[in-house]
C-alpha cells in the first residue's frame, strides 16, 4: 500500500542508496534490508504502542529479539 502511494510512512537509513526500511501502514510495521546496519537499532526504537511487527528473515528476528531482552 505505501510503496503504491496510498497510505503509511517509511524511513531508511539513505534516501540516495538505502540499506535497511521501516514501512508502516495501518498497525503494521515492516523492516527490511541489512539488520546490522548501523541505524537499525535507532529504527527499533521507532516502534508504536501496539503495533505487529513482520519481518522478512531470520536475521530480523533475531535482532527483534535481542533489542527487546534489555
Amino acid at each position: 500500500s505505501y510503496l503504491q502511494g496510498h497510505m503509511g510512512t517509511a524511513w531508511v537509513n539513505d534516501l540516495e542508496n538505502p540499506t535497511v526500511a521501516q514501512v508502516t501502514v495501518g498497525i503494521f510495521t515492516f523492516y527490511t534490508g541489512d539488520s546490522n546496519a548501523q541505524e537499525t537499532e535507532e529504527l527499533l526504537r521507532n516502534i508504536p504502542d501496539r503495533m505487529l511487527v513482520i519481518v522478512n528473515s531470520e536475521e530480523w528476528k533475531k535482532r527483534l529479539e535481542t533489542f527487546y531482552e534489555r
